[in-house]
């Protein structure tokens, strides 16, 4: 890499890493956060089958977002 190249991945690799730092210096254990996603049920549920329809953001043609 020259003098006064961007290399927003790493910077992006540098920041997350850092942001994981700082929360397991705070008492995050990520092993028993893992093992609580994984041992979660899978599956479609009421809330997660919402469907939002924008008007504003497709400047009038109606488009379904779901959640």
């Amino acid at each position: 890499m020259r003098d006064g190249e961007r290399n927003e991945a790493l910077d992006t690799f540098v920041y997350a890493h850092g942001d994981l730092h700082g929360l397991i210096s705070m008492g995050l254990r990520l092993n028993e956060e893992v093992q609580g996603v994984a041992s979660a049920p899978v599956g479609p549920d009421a809330e997660a089958a919402r469907v939002i329809l924008s008007v504003w953001m497709t400047r009038g043609i109606r488009v379904k977002f779901v959640l």
